[in-house]
């Protein structure tokens, strides 16, 4: 079926009841985006001139800052609000993955600047009623990384490609899987059966900031490696492993009724919605950042391309999809200044948002009923009662803080 024409819109930032009006997360990239329907949370990220103001009001700038913070944007209410935890905070959030597993956020990985002089290994998970962050104690680790792809299905973890620094002038971009059981807290290096060793094919190497998406007992990679990127145009193809079988194919794609493939492209955003995988964004081999919207229906390997684009193209920016089937995109990298490839320093923190499918008739009701009541968090329980709204959408109005 194909997808209605339905525009991204950037979502307004109002202000909050009781903060300034700059409550909000500082412009970023790198950083990791997750939803539960009601909130969307941003963790981590990077900026290279972080510019802040110091007790004494005075301004300064802060190179290649890596952020610890925690936000939580409302849709309700469409307010940020910074969550305040406690326990050890990872520090190594740039690149860093993380999934939203019931109530509970799942980090891996990420890196320190310099990139990769310092990673993280290890799994620090957040539950969002506690909002303590807590290591999980396995029995086993794996190598430190950033840049990983990262999913999670029937209590098993699992963990694909990213890179690793091996001297202060070499990076290793493994093609690695490993499983983490989520029951017995045990890691596993999984191999390729017909090789007995791990995925290394030429095409493989290089895999970061890619996607990694489930369906029917298969993993697949949404992504390109650097060899891919420069030598292959199109997404033609994609590494899919089966996990019954043990084995690693490269499987071909089918392209749009009008014979169309999604170009390669690097950094772009990937967000999964059941069967569908969908990719946006993102910059290709000469630097062109990308707004273009993609979706890749499992597990026939069909390519659909969204009729609307990005109205900020940008790469580097993190995606999530709510159960009722819409997106939202949180900042990134918006280009390059000067056209020169290594002077990324434009980020933005805008969302963007898109429904990709009608929303239910109780969803379009809620969100009228909102643009009518924009101060609706304001009233008391027994007001919202009194005006006849459902318990199920007040609870929308409670962000994390």
């Amino acid at each position: 079926m194909s997808h209605l024409p339905i525009s991204v819109k950037k979502c307004n930032i109002e202000k909050p009841a009781d903060e300034c009006a700059e409550a909000q997360p500082y412009q970023r990239s790198g950083h990791c985006c997750a939803t539960d329907g009601v909130n969307l949370y941003v963790f981590g990220g990077y900026h290279p001139e972080y510019v802040f103001v110091d007790d004494r009001n005075l301004e300064g700038i802060a190179e290649h800052k890596v952020f610890r913070d925690l936000w939580c944007y409302n849709f309700a209410t469409k307010t940020w609000y910074e969550v305040k935890t406690s326990g050890v905070t990872p520090s190594e959030t740039a690149s860093m993955s993380m999934i939203l597993s019931g109530n509970t956020l799942i980090c891996f990985g990420g890196t320190l600047y310099p990139w990769g002089s310092k990673s993280n290994n290890k799994i620090n998970t957040l539950n969002l009623t506690e909002r303590k962050w807590k290591i999980l104690d396995c029995n086993d680790t794996i190598p430190a990384k950033y840049g990983q792809a990262m999913t999670l299905h029937d209590g098993a973890l699992y963990v694909y490609g990213g890179c690793r620094r091996i001297t202060e002038v070499d990076h290793l971009f493994d093609s690695e899987l490993h499983r983490l059981d989520m029951r017995t807290h045990e890691w596993s290096l999984i191999l390729d059966k017909d090789r007995q060793e791990t995925a290394t094919m030429a095409h493989m190497r290089g895999m970061y900031r890619h996607g990694l998406a489930y369906c029917q007992d298969k993993l697949y990679v949404i992504g390109s490696s650097w060899e891919e990127l420069t030598s292959i145009p199109l997404y033609q193809k994609v590494h899919v492993f089966d996990i019954a079988e043990g084995k690693w194919s490269w499987q071909t794609t089918i392209p749009t009724e009008d014979d169309r493939y999604p170009r390669r492209r690097a950094y772009h955003g990937c967000a999964q919605w059941k069967s569908e995988v969908y990719m946006c964004g993102g910059h290709d081999a000469r630097y062109n950042v990308m707004d273009d919207i993609w979706c890749l229906h499992l597990p026939e390997l069909r390519w659909e391309q969204l009729s609307t684009t990005l109205p900020v193209p940008t790469f580097f920016h993190s995606a999530a999809i709510t159960d009722a089937k819409c997106m939202y995109l949180f900042g990134g990298v918006k280009g390059f200044a000067g056209g020169v490839h290594n002077n990324d320093r434009e980020r933005t923190r805008i969302i963007q948002k898109i429904w990709l499918a009608i929303p239910s008739l109780s969803e379009l009701c809620w969100q009228h009923v909102l643009d009518l009541c924009p101060d609706m968090a304001k009233l008391s329980k027994e007001d919202l009662f009194g005006l006849g709204i459902p318990r199920i959408f007040t609870e929308r109005l409670k962000p994390v803080r």
